[in-house]
């Protein structure tokens, strides 16, 4: 069966691939909110999770640091750096400014299910624009089914 074939019949099942998409991405949101909530009970629980999530609430601030505690190893965590009388975290701010939305909104663990979301979306363009509707809708439901992409 040709490639030609098979864009055909997958058109002929799915006339409308926009409505698919969106509904594929609002069950990724669902799902990884439900993952937030029910499993990872809206706390982080890694040591990146928790630093990530201390930077978001610094710049959730309008800050780039805080200062540090007085003594600091009495507050240690991990990925969190105490330099010259400033702690921040340790890494790039990239996530932790997203995660701001986050913070600032009182619901950051609905970050991680919107970006699943969106990024669904954006598989579909993609595949869409490089290939053709039924192989960007293929992709993006396998999308769906990655542990990594709802987790």
């Amino acid at each position: 069966m040709t490639a030609r074939r098979i864009h055909l019949r997958i058109s002929a099942l799915f006339p409308c691939y926009g409505a698919i998409v969106l509904g594929i991405a609002l069950v990724a949101f669902l799902v990884g909110n439900l993952v937030a909530s029910g499993v990872f009970e809206r706390v982080p629980h890694l040591e990146d999770e928790v630093a990530y999530l201390f930077q978001a609430k610094v710049f959730a601030l309008g800050r780039m640091y805080v200062p540090s505690p007085r003594y600091p190893p009495s507050f240690f965590a991990p990925f969190v750096l105490d330099h010259a009388g400033k702690r921040f975290g340790k890494y790039p701010p990239g996530y932790s400014l997203l995660l701001a939305l986050g913070v600032l909104s009182g619901h950051p663990w609905l970050v991680n299910a919107l970006s699943s979301a969106l990024t669904l979306i954006v598989v579909y363009r993609i595949g869409r624009e490089l290939y053709d509707p039924g192989v960007a809708l293929l992709a993006t439901a396998l999308g769906l089914s990655s542990p990594f992409l709802l987790l």
